[in-house]
């Protein structure tokens, strides 16, 4: 067998066994850029040993593997996760409480209003966490918001606490669950009742949450402005991540 072919074999093996693996071809004198974590393998048995493979990128978080022409793979290191406050276009500061309470606020100064976005799967899937909650924002199955001290980062796996974020026409973006509504054929009556394809994060009128039917694509209910936090607020919270837990 070719080096091509038998390359092109383990790569269809690899992802087959492996989805986290984004399988690219790369030159031998490809090299890893600082920070990454280089993976390689000790015989030509271990590449096609998929518990071999799983064993090892299970020691990462990292959503993209490239597999090189010598056999290493490469995980690229994701990006440092972003503080933000989330303010909807109806005039409230998405807030997580540490009771695991989702709200809104008009202050600008609430601390529970401070957010770590983390990238999960590129280049939309993320995690949304409370700093000083320390909760992440999730939805479960009936489209109700809530905080959980849990999320994993795990880009192979969806869940209640993984959100699609997208920018709209407005320059607001959505953020919408990756896992809620499941995606399965709808009977006759739920066709009827026009219950919505999307459960979207939404604050209504009156700061309070909204379920996921509630939500509707382009409703300033649903639409949010990450902004960046001022000098004061990013310092604080840097400290405060960078403390004793």
């Amino acid at each position: 067998m070719s080096g091509a072919a038998g390359q092109a074999l383990m790569c269809a093996l690899l992802l087959i066994s492996v989805s986290v693996l984004k399988c690219q071809s790369a030159p031998l004198d490809s090299k890893a850029k600082e920070g990454d974590n280089v993976i390689m393998p000790e015989t030509e048995e271990d590449i096609l040993d998929p518990d071999w493979l799983a064993s090892k990128l299970s020691q990462y978080n990292d959503s993209a593997y490239e597999m090189q022409a010598d056999g290493r793979f490469i995980s690229h290191v994701k990006e440092k996760p972003r503080l933000r406050m989330f303010y909807s276009r109806g005039g409230y500061h998405l807030l997580i409480l540490t009771n695991g309470t989702v709200t809104g606020t008009n202050s600008r100064d609430d601390k529970y209003a401070i957010m770590q976005v983390f990238s999960i799967r590129s280049p939309t899937v993320v995690a949304i966490k409370g700093v000083y909650s320390e909760k992440y924002l999730a939805m479960d199955k009936k489209g109700n918001l809530y905080g959980t001290p849990h999320c994993p980062h795990t880009p192979w796996k969806t869940k209640n606490c993984h959100f699609s974020e997208a920018l709209s026409k407005t320059k607001y973006n959505t953020y919408f669950s990756v896992k809620y509504p499941p995606k399965k054929k709808k009977t006759k009556k739920q066709r009827k009742r026009r219950r919505p394809e999307t459960y979207y994060v939404g604050l209504g009128k009156d700061g309070k949450p909204l379920t996921g039917p509630q939500t509707r694509s382009g409703r300033n209910s649903v639409l949010f402005l990450p902004r960046p936090l001022d000098d004061k607020a990013n310092e604080s919270a840097k400290e405060y991540l960078d403390g004793p837990k």
